[in-house]
């Protein structure tokens, strides 16, 4: 029996899901053999009788068949490039096509007069990681800040960083502006305590009055201005600039700072996000972010007006999951018992005689383009850390082009090392990685992994809020910068090396048993050992 033959005689059996060509489980980890994946519905699972007969047919095809039970993300795999269906999502989307602009299926047109030059005009750059010091970072900068203040956010929920902005805002503050994506998620684990975003805008209202100006990204609909998601973190004052791969979540910036106590505790590397942040005194670069945020704002008004008085509603039809409790535990924690290293933020005060080339990066403007550029100029290391590096069944030809060239530069020598987020990443996106051709022994996984960093060279760093996905690199509003800095970039590859040698693993930890995380049936409770999450809950902006 062939392949094509099994597929077509397996897929019509309503309990499998998909039958594809895929590599062999070898100590819980991809190996080179090939095998045929056949993939279960954990709604509706074999018998130990089913599955036994279906692997028997390895003989049959010549090579081994293994059985998987596929996520929520397998039975509801959505296209990266918009979390929005134009079936499901919108009434204006029915029997519709999107406005396409030069940058895809999004109506983005960027502001006239601004533009996304290299800056030097630096005169400090603060960078730090969370747990360790985010919130340290995070607070001195609201408290430094004056004048207008104008912030780009994917989830602001955190009631620490609201009742600092309530309680500690410079009286000088003149407005408060803020762009944010609609609807964030909250609600359990270290974010159990976090506030709904809208009586968090409400505060703020109560507040600033009329100095406060907000706005919910335009992300729904065929006007849609950005695909989906509109991801960044970027807080601006026109004089100063922050900038993270985190959001204002309690599990991305927790309350505490164990860097600054000399904490070993491995409680907080364990339960929070690995983030990498900035805050930088440059007005060339605050004040592009204030001009493209501000136009965010400005046009996201415009076309939500216009949606709002068709009397039109976006409503999300992604499914809640039931996860297994013992997949929101941390599989590296025992490898850190003892005690963690926390790092102490980098300082660096610029005088005349030493400057920083700065490169912001935008999507959907440019991020792409120069951080293709940055991957070709590698000769010896391409350092890659971040929560997804996601190959979908359908992609987009400029990511991929993107990651064509991180294989190149392995194939010729560069040591190419991967972290890439490790609790909910199936098996199929994984073997989509190695049939691209990346060496799955220099790919890790690493549980809260929320950080996407680059490090090339050790002299050239990127960090910023861009996932490495069909959308995330190209039609999503994220931003980075990129350091032409050998201390900045030491300053995070030894993070990164601490976090490849103490938190990372190589552990396929979804689908290998019928207790796996599954959709959640209308009105069903939660199975013992499991709890019920929404959909971004679980899987984050992946």
């Amino acid at each position: 029996m062939n392949f094509n033959t099994l597929k077509k005689e397996l897929e019509k059996h309503p309990s499998i899901n998909e039958v594809r060509k895929g590599f062999s489980l070898k100590n819980e980890w991809l190996s080179d053999e090939e095998a045929i994946v056949v993939s279960i519905k954990p709604e509706f699972p074999f018998t130990v009788g089913d599955e036994e007969s279906i692997i028997a047919l390895s003989d049959s095809v010549g090579i081994p068949i293994e059985i998987e039970y596929s996520s929520p993300n397998d039975l509801f795999e959505l296209e990266d490039d918009s979390p929005i269906s134009t079936e499901f999502f919108s009434e204006i989307n029915k029997n519709a096509t999107n406005n396409l602009s030069q940058y895809g299926n999004i109506t983005y047109e960027p502001p006239v007069g601004v533009n996304l030059n290299p800056t030097t005009d630096a005169t400090s750059v603060v960078c730090s990681v969370s747990p360790d010091s985010g919130w340290d970072l995070l607070r001195d900068f609201l408290r430094e800040a004056e004048g207008e203040v104008t912030i780009g956010m994917y989830d602001f929920t955190a009631p620490h960083i609201l009742e600092e902005i309530e309680q500690n805002f410079n009286e000088n503050i003149t407005a408060l502006n803020l762009v944010i994506q609609e609807k964030a998620n909250f609600g359990s684990g270290t974010k159990k305590d976090d506030l709904p975003e809208n009586e968090v805008i409400k505060r703020l209202q109560e507040k600033y009055g009329n100095k406060f100006n907000y706005e919910y990204a335009h992300v729904k609909g065929k006007t849609r201005i950005f695909g989906g998601y509109y991801h960044i973190k970027v807080a601006t004052d026109r004089n100063r600039f922050w900038l993270s791969s985190g959001n204002w979540q309690s599990s991305n910036v927790p309350e505490y700072s164990p860097a600054k106590d000399n904490s070993q505790s491995p409680w907080y590397i364990s339960k929070y996000n690995r983030e990498w942040q900035v805050k930088i005194s440059s007005k060339d670069l605050a004040e592009k972010f204030d001009k493209f945020l501000k136009h965010d704002l400005h046009e996201s008004r415009k076309k939500n007006q216009i949606f709002r008085q068709k009397g039109l509603q976006s409503v999300s039809f992604r499914p809640e999951v039931f996860v297994p409790l013992s997949l929101l535990t941390s599989y590296g924690e025992e490898k850190i018992l003892e005690k963690a290293k926390y790092f102490d933020p980098l300082i660096i005060n610029l005088d005349e005689g030493r400057s920083i080339n700065i490169q912001p990066l935008l999507t959907p403007d440019n991020f792409i383009q120069e951080i293709k550029k940055l991957l070709e100029s590698a000769n010896s290391s391409i350092s890659f850390q971040n929560q997804a590096l996601s190959i979908n069944k359908n992609n987009n030809q400029e990511f991929m082009d993107l990651l064509q060239v991180m294989v190149d530069k392995q194939n010729q020598g560069v040591d190419v090392r991967i972290i890439i987020r490790g609790e909910f990443i199936e098996r199929a996106k994984l073997e989509r990685l190695k049939t691209k051709g990346f060496d799955m022994s220099k790919v890790r996984l690493q549980d809260r992994c929320h950080t996407k960093g680059i490090i090339v060279d050790s002299k050239i760093c990127v960090v910023g809020s861009h996932n490495f996905s069909n959308s995330g690199t190209t039609i999503n509003r994220d931003a980075s910068l990129i350091f032409h800095d050998k201390k900045i970039s030491e300053y995070y590859e030894q993070i990164f090396e601490y976090d490849w040698s103490n938190l990372t693993y190589q552990k396929v930890r979804i689908g290998q048993n019928k207790y796996t995380p599954r959709i959640a049936m209308p009105n069903e409770s939660a199975p013992p050992g499991m709890i019920k999450m929404s959909w971004d809950e679980f899987y984050g902006e992946l």
